[in-house]
């Protein structure tokens, strides 16, 4: 059991390896452009949005935010940074408590101001930063 030990302390968790890969691969996403002009305020005007340069909305509460993503977005851009297809990364965001979801669906009818019109939207909850990655899989 020492070998077994000292093999579970290098690879950092009991949980599903392929699992923890894809929150860290998210993770890095969200910290890579979440305080850049990717990620606009969900409450800003329209003003010179152009919205093909963007990767989405930042909404925050407080101390919480939430970022939203189109449908388009998170599959062509998300899911391809993360190396896997949509199903899996909604799946592990979800264990996580990553996902916001509405009505049995994974995505949410949003507004943001800058587009003026509802909209479905994949929205990430600030829980994808907490590091909780064995806990979601041992879930």
């Amino acid at each position: 059991t020492k070998i077994f030990d000292l093999w579970i302390k290098g690879r950092g968790t009991t949980a599903s390896l392929e699992n923890k890969q894809i929150l860290e691969k998210v993770k890095l996403f969200i910290d890579r452009y979440a305080q850049t002009s990717k990620f606009i305020d969900y409450d800003s005007e329209a003003g010179s949005v152009n919205h093909s340069e963007i990767l989405g909305f930042q909404k925050r509460y407080g101390d919480e935010t939430e970022w939203y993503l189109t449908p388009e977005v998170f599959k062509n851009i998300l899911c391809k940074d993360v190396g896997t297809d949509v199903k899996k990364v909604v799946s592990v965001l979800k264990k996580e408590g990553s996902l916001k979801t509405q009505d049995d669906r994974n995505t949410i009818i949003a507004a943001p101001k800058s587009l003026g019109k509802n909209g479905r939207f994949y929205v990430l909850t600030d829980e994808i930063l907490n590091n909780r990655f064995e806990e979601a899989n041992n879930r």
